[in-house]
């Protein structure tokens, strides 16, 4: 692995996002899909899961979710959704 203080920021998410990804918790077939599609590469569909497994399961796997949510939005855009997420945890 390459040492992180050389990678770009970018970079540096990518890896967290793949490190939150590979977590073992415990079984979820939502979860397994969201996984599915981001390691597809298929963000747009993966925000839209993640925002409602967020509103239907907010602390799954110590708020993973919003986590890996947010990792999501700083490599790859968010696809017009960071105001929905707020409207999820703040409202």
């Amino acid at each position: 692995m390459d040492d992180p203080a050389l990678l770009s920021e970018k970079e540096n998410i990518a890896l967290l996002l793949r490190e939150m990804l590979d977590e073992t918790i415990s079984p979820n077939r939502d979860w397994e899909e969201i996984k599915t599609k981001l390691k597809d590469y298929r963000c747009e569909e993966a925000v839209e899961d993640l925002l409602a497994f967020i509103a239907k399961d907010r602390k799954f796997g110590d708020d993973l979710a919003r986590k890996v949510l947010l990792a999501v939005f700083s490599v790859a855009g968010d696809f017009g959704a960071r105001g929905r997420l707020a409207n999820l945890l703040f409202i």
